[in-house]
């Protein structure tokens, strides 16, 4: 919700023109939008609120994409302290404006349940306003099935992101047979729409099925789990 009035200092919009600038050169990617609150804000060209949102929520998954690379929350932290050391330093002194941000993210990985999970809380303060932004992540994949039967394994995955089913990529898909991790060609791999179907055959029955999934931003969620034999 926007409450607009009349007046704006224009050093602060300047200075907040200025932070677009510079999430752009920082930033690559995007997200789906979310409204904004904003508190006592005088400002009258609300571009400038939401080509701010735009650069927060590109920052907000560029972040996600690097933790989930190395599945390590120090690295979201460190790049949002970073940015907000950065920023401050760069904003802070003559316009009166300032950056605070508090959130995390949360890998749980190697099971039938995996999911990448992530918030952002942001505020940017001046003088004359407050600009507050919430944002939430969670990309879900959920193993349905892994069975061997008659020498064929068949595997139901499903994806979502944010509650929503998503078309995802396979970067790999391994079995593990006689202690052995065997990697399973693409061709055998179905992806649809908040699916994945594998169907593979194999004599020997597989113990385990491993999968690195990636979504539509290229955030990672790692499965894992036991193969049933019928």
């Amino acid at each position: 919700m926007l409450n607009l009035k009349n007046n704006i200092f224009k050093g602060q919009a300047f200075a907040l023109t200025s932070i677009i600038i510079i999430l752009f050169i920082i930033l690559i990617g995007g997200i789906a939008l979310q409204p904004l609150i904003c508190e006592d804000i005088d400002i009258s060209n609300t571009m400038i609120i939401n080509d701010l949102n735009i650069c927060m929520s590109r920052l907000f998954i560029k972040v996600i994409v690097e933790s989930s690379k190395y599945g390590e929350s120090t690295v979201f932290i460190n790049k949002l302290n970073k940015f907000q050391e950065f920023l401050n330093k760069t904003i802070s002194k003559n316009y009166n404006l300032k950056f605070d941000w508090n959130g995390g993210i949360y890998f749980n990985w190697n099971s039938s349940i995996s999911f990448t999970k992530a918030f952002l809380n942001m505020k940017i303060s001046g003088k004359n306003f407050k600009v507050i932004k919430q944002y939430s992540y969670n990309f879900i994949v959920k193993i349905l099935h892994s069975i061997w039967i008659n020498s064929s394994l068949n595997v139901k995955i499903k994806a979502s992101l944010n509650n929503k089913p998503i078309k995802v990529n396979v970067l790999a898909f391994l079995i593990k047979v006689n202690n052995t991790w065997i990697k399973v060609n693409s061709s055998y791999i179905m992806i649809d729409t908040g699916q994945i179907h594998v169907h593979y055959n194999v004599s020997i029955p597989p113990t385990f099925i491993y999968g690195i999934i990636s979504d539509i931003n290229g955030v990672i969620v790692k499965i894992k789990c036991e193969v049933k034999s019928a």
